[in-house]
């Protein structure tokens, strides 16, 4: 089947999932500002209101609920707003659940500014097939430890199938890195430093990708910090 054809029978070659027709020719970024989130065929789709979505781009905090809609059966009303949701949400076979977003946080006195409002951290959000939520945050215990560490700094928050990543950007030797959420601790899984400032590198990543079981994920470290994609099984890890 070529890209024409696709469009033509709903299929959108940039998300790799069927569509309605008038949006098979959109790419990624252009379906964020859509009422309408794709899932897998079998799950069907999640979609807010044109009224929920002007009030979303006017950043006004409110009260927003989506509908789940399975290709057959009842829809579902969920407590989500729009922009807790990634253009395309990422699914994990290995629990059955989406991650509509990742998380941030920062330490120290920065803050974060969401629609008038100021926060130091932002949930990563994710979905079971059948609509359950939950929003994943990072203590503010384990902050405190990290900003000891690193200082003022943020963090990426992604989970996988077993629990919470946490990127922390900057130095090796100053906290940052990779690392797993396990319980009320953090366990260092990628950039360790050696014993001198050579050998110190910075824990950037360009780019970052999950296996479809969620259990690895591949990463490609800052340009100029090493250039070779390192692959991590999470699920492996004790």
């Amino acid at each position: 089947m070529n890209e024409q054809a696709g469009e033509r029978a709903g299929w959108n070659w940039s998300i790799c999932l069927p569509t309605r027709p008038e949006d098979a020719g959109k790419m990624e970024m252009e379906l964020r500002g859509l009422g309408t989130r794709y899932l897998q065929p079998r799950h069907g789709v999640l979609r807010w209101s044109e009224e929920l979505l002007d009030i979303d781009r006017l950043g006004q905090p409110a009260k927003q609920h989506a509908l789940l809609e399975p290709p057959a059966g009842t829809a579902r009303s969920l407590a989500l707003a729009p922009d807790e949701v990634d253009a395309v949400p990422r699914y994990q076979s290995s629990n059955d659940a989406y991650v509509l977003r990742a998380g941030r946080f920062v330490t120290g006195g920065a803050f974060i500014q969401v629609k008038g409002q100021r926060t130091q951290q932002l949930p990563a959000v994710t979905m079971t097939s059948t609509g359950e939520i939950r929003r994943w945050t990072v203590s503010e215990e384990l902050r405190g430890e990290v900003e000891k560490k690193a200082g003022v700094t943020s963090g990426t928050v992604m989970p996988y199938a077993r629990g919470l990543l946490v990127h922390i950007d900057g130095w090796a030797s100053k906290g940052a890195g990779l690392y797993l959420q396990n319980g009320n601790a953090l366990r260092k899984v990628w950039c360790g430093h050696g014993a001198s400032p050579a050998e110190d590198p910075k824990c950037g990543i360009d780019a970052w990708k999950f296996s479809p079981d969620g259990c690895k994920v591949a990463l490609l470290p800052h340009q100029g910090h090493g250039s070779t994609v390192t692959v991590l099984d999470l699920c492996a890890r004790p």
